[in-house]
């Protein structure tokens, strides 16, 4: 047994003598094969390019699909405003041309309402009684014989009639909701329309005011803006008689003729 331990601490011996004097060899240790010729690295890159040239085509092809939506939107928006807009500025640009002054009223906002439409007849009973008679509105309404553009800033029947027009005391045109956040606020309820303060809510409250624009006539069971217009062109021809009237004075010169 001594002999044996002997043995093996000469052994083991004569590997640290020659590990000290730099005569044992090692095993080398292999290097990695480099990137260049690596098929997992190659891969790995390929698979990265790939990948950077999809997410660059999905980027591409989001902006467009938002480009194309944003312009939808404004031909929508430049479909559904009204026309009557651009008639309200030029009469008002004419009637100011022509000399026309402007005396500031008494009232905060006149609202210019279709008295033969019934929900409308009701929102403005609602205001001149919350008005109580001081005369922070005035109300008038286009359906009557009466009414006169050339003292409303130049605004016509027609374009009255597409959306609901106000008329500032500094003698501003206004339209749509702005008419109803003036007129809410003149009578001490302008926390009513306060939410407009916020844009979005501004545009939404808009976008549901001009489609119910579009369609009150139908909605109310009156005929179409083109028969409304007819029958006022009569009532005026007639002398300012009703529509009615005028519509069977014109059938009854109709059948004279014939």
């Amino acid at each position: 047994m001594t002999v044996k331990v002997q043995f093996v601490f000469q052994k083991w011996q004569f590997v640290f003598q020659r590990f000290r004097c730099g005569r044992l060899k090692t095993r080398p240790v292999k290097k990695p094969p480099s990137d260049a010729t690596s098929p997992h690295t190659a891969m790995a890159l390929s698979s990265v390019l790939r990948l950077s040239a999809h997410l660059s085509a999905s980027r591409a092809a989001c902006l467009a699909s938002r480009a194309q939506f944003r312009a939808r939107g404004a031909a929508d928006c430049a479909r559904r405003a009204p026309r009557a807009f651009s008639r309200v500025r030029a009469a008002s640009a004419s009637a100011r041309d022509a000399g026309a002054t402007w005396t500031r009223p008494s009232w905060d906002v006149r609202v210019l309402f279709d008295g033969d439409c019934p929900l409308c007849v009701r929102e403005v009973n609602f205001l001149r009684a919350q008005d109580g008679g001081r005369g922070k509105l005035d109300l008038v309404d286009i359906a009557s014989e009466t009414y006169d553009p050339a003292a409303n800033r130049g605004v016509d029947f027609e374009t009255a009639m597409s959306t609901i027009h106000g008329i500032t005391n500094e003698g501003e045109v206004i339209t749509g909701v702005p008419v109803f956040e003036r007129a809410y606020a003149a009578v001490g309820l302008g926390w009513v329309y306060a939410f407009t303060k916020v844009p979005a809510l501004s545009r939404a409250a808009t976008a549901l005011y001009d489609f119910w624009a579009e369609r009150r006539l139908a909605v109310t069971g009156r005929p179409t803006m083109r028969e409304v217009m007819r029958l006022r062109e009569q009532r005026e021809a007639a002398g300012g008689r009703t529509a009615c009237a005028a519509a069977t004075n014109a059938d009854a010169s109709g059948s004279e003729r014939s």
